[in-house]
């Protein structure tokens, strides 16, 4: 995918490493095609954010970007030794959740405080496992036996804590959390609402953060006399501007994102709200957005009812297309994700003081398979 290397790039300043740069063997169309990676992406959010360069002196302790045999993502780390990154799965959300593990993130479903927030159905991880090495199953039973134990700690508890995460809460739309499938689910959300949300394709505003809180990113911009409004943090780029929560924009997140969205007020009438929305394959940004904020006097509730979504977008964590809609108190989390038609899905939200409902559309430019 052409937007992967940014993604790649981002790893090396963060981390306090170098990536070492994308190994020179393989097939002339292979090197060609990593090349071209390595030059385009410019355009995505972790460029904005973190800043990044090649120096092919790093010896060890390098991120290696190659092909770990298959088509497949993968991360491995070697103790005073090269880090391996694997891109082959093919997709964004793939290669982006392998790099969150090189900057130190665990799986999100494995947190210290997941019990709080999703169900671990473990009959059906073990179905999950089955379909999908089916393959290597019947190929290699006793092997793919063994790793099916590895397979289930996936899904385990690590032994972290809040400050091992520095304070960001849990997020059903990180890009590292599992998604579920709709049929003998593995996990099942707290809030089923949230079940779309799950294995999201986006860098999610609470990955960014945890990431620049890691890596002591946020300290390095001076007090500022303005602060970020929404919860969001100083780019350390450029520490004038700030990172936003999604559903917000301007220099100080005090302002609805420039993506063509509408400003709109609910009142005691139905609204009717119809967006359409296409990629450009040519785009440099990996998804088309279009931000609505729905506004409403203060502690007035807004009802809010999807009547239909176009078909055929189904996949992990909306990852080809959906709609989201926020409205819970902690602006920096994901909001609820939908995907599919519906006859008919409502929920009430009041709030304490004025809140804002932000529905996002997205359609990937180049969607993984479901």
């Amino acid at each position: 995918m052409r937007t992967i290397p940014t993604i790649l790039l981002a790893v090396v300043y963060l981390s306090g490493a170098v990536l070492g740069g994308i190994r020179e063997t393989g097939t002339r169309s292979r090197r060609s095609h990593d090349k071209h990676l390595q030059r385009r992406g410019s355009g995505t959010t972790g460029s904005k954010v973190i800043y990044y360069y090649f120096d092919k002196r790093i010896k060890w302790e390098a991120i290696k970007v190659e092909q770990l045999g298959g088509w497949d993502c993968a991360y491995t780390r070697i103790p005073r030794g090269p880090q391996y990154l694997s891109v082959d799965c093919g997709y964004f959300g793939g290669i982006a959740h392998e790099v969150g593990h090189a900057l130190g993130l665990v799986h999100t479903q494995s947190r210290y405080d997941r019990d709080k927030y999703i169900s671990v159905v473990w009959p059906n991880v073990e179905k999950e496992f089955n379909a999908r090495y089916q393959d290597w199953i019947e190929k290699s039973p006793s092997e793919a036996r063994k790793y099916l134990e590895t397979f289930k700690k996936e899904y385990g508890t690590t032994l972290t804590s809040e400050s091992d995460h520095y304070g960001v809460p849990y997020d059903y739309g990180s890009i590292m959390h599992y998604g579920t499938s709709d049929e003998d689910p593995p996990m099942i959300p707290t809030d089923l609402n949230h079940n779309r949300t799950m294995g999201s394709q986006f860098i999610s505003f609470t990955d960014l953060l945890e990431i620049n809180e890691r890596h002591k990113c946020t300290v390095s911009c001076a007090p500022q006399k303005r602060k970020c409004e929404n919860d969001g943090f100083f780019n350390p780029k450029k520490c004038d501007t700030c990172v936003c929560p999604s559903g917000y924009g301007g220099r100080f997140c005090e302002n609805q994102p420039d993506d063509g969205g509408e400003d709109l007020k609910a009142d005691a009438t139905l609204q009717t709200i119809k967006l359409t929305i296409q990629s450009d394959r040519n785009a440099s940004d990996h998804y088309v957005k279009h931000t609505t904020w729905i506004r409403t006097a203060s502690k007035t509730g807004i009802e809010v009812e999807i009547e239909n979504i176009s078909d055929g977008l189904k996949a992990y964590g909306c990852a080809k297309a959906g709609v989201e809609i926020k409205t819970q108190d902690d602006q920096k989390l994901t909001g609820y994700r939908f995907r599919d038609s519906m006859s008919s899905l409502s929920y009430f939200y009041q709030g304490s003081a004025p809140k804002k409902t932000r529905v996002f559309c997205s359609s990937q430019t180049e969607p993984p398979s479901p």
